[in-house]
């Protein structure tokens, strides 16, 4: 052990600036060097006012380099059945099209009705076995909270949702969130 007898506080200053300083030799026994995860918590599909279906969403994610993604779609969790209505843009259309023959007749359950095309959403559960990969790619259950509360709009996400639960926002009686 160095003893010294330091005159001034800016002298022990910059001793405990360089000591903070000191570049780390190794990493001892019990530690771990740190690591990031890229990922996403809040974007939204078909299963609100996205546009696009949750699958393609996650495979770009997953061909770009994320760790991890939340689809936090407006007031719902991706469960239950539901439809949507492909839009009459090319744009979308197109969109189908490359979506049914890259998944397949057997993932993309659609139909046809008066000249359009509707196709079901897959749920959490589906796309989440079809996506994810151990130790590779997670994905997370979320929902963007969506109100209003005098002409101001709220939102909050709430991420890895265990159990769904009925909002008690409404009780209010000023809440439109439904």
């Amino acid at each position: 052990m160095i003893i010294f007898k330091i005159k001034n506080i800016s002298t022990l200053l910059v001793l405990i600036v360089l000591v903070a300083c000191k570049e780390r030799k190794s990493i001892g026994e019990n530690e771990r060097p740190q690591k990031w995860f890229k990922g996403n918590l809040h974007t939204h599909s078909y299963w609100s006012d996205g546009d696009e279906f949750p699958e393609v969403i996650l495979d770009w994610y997953k061909t770009e380099g994320y760790n991890f993604v939340a689809l936090s779609d407006h007031n719902t969790l991706a469960e239950g059945e539901k439809w949507i209505t492909i839009k009459e843009n090319e744009l979308y259309q197109n969109a189908f099209k490359t979506y049914l023959d890259t998944y397949g007749e057997d993932w993309v359950v659609h139909k046809s009705d008066s000249g359009k095309t509707m196709v079901k959403l897959k749920t959490f559960e589906e796309y989440r076995g079809l996506a994810e990969e151990n130790g590779k790619f997670l994905v997370i259950e979320s929902e963007e909270i969506t109100d209003k509360f005098e002409d101001h709009h709220l939102h909050m996400n709430a991420t890895n949702i265990q159990k769904n639960r009925p909002s008690r926002w409404h009780q209010c009686g000023q809440c439109t969130a439904k």
